[in-house]
């Protein structure tokens, strides 16, 4: 079975919309030194105060990072979240079961592929 994790990261606090992605851009190469190449993705969702980042699940990383105080469900409607999901998909994880969990200030989708 394959795993990864998506989560949604916040990045009202940076603008121009460059620099968020320069951000994550630079948690990827972090995560990539650390987790000796794991591949790690990074995908627009469309709506632009919010990014999906996949990677294969390894959540002790993602400890010193923080989105905003606000509970996720406030920030993102439920429908937006099942499209952004649906968006991030690809054809490994085409047949998933998914694990909810709250993390700190982190909102983590676990995906387990069934096929």
């Amino acid at each position: 079975m394959t795993r990864a994790t998506l989560f949604f990261v916040s990045i009202d606090n940076f603008s121009p919309l460059a620099d968020a992605a320069a951000l994550l851009t630079n948690i990827a190469h972090e995560a990539d030194v650390e987790i000796s190449r794991t591949q790690f993705s990074i995908i627009a969702t469309g709506y632009s105060h919010w990014f999906v980042a996949s990677l294969h699940i390894w959540e002790p990383f993602f400890a010193n990072y923080y989105i905003d105080e606000d509970p996720i469900t406030s920030r993102i409607s439920l429908p937006a979240l099942h499209h952004s999901l649906n968006r991030a998909r690809n054809a490994r994880f085409s047949s998933m079961i998914m694990r909810v969990q709250k993390s700190q200030n982190f909102l983590f989708f676990e995906f387990t592929n069934s096929s």
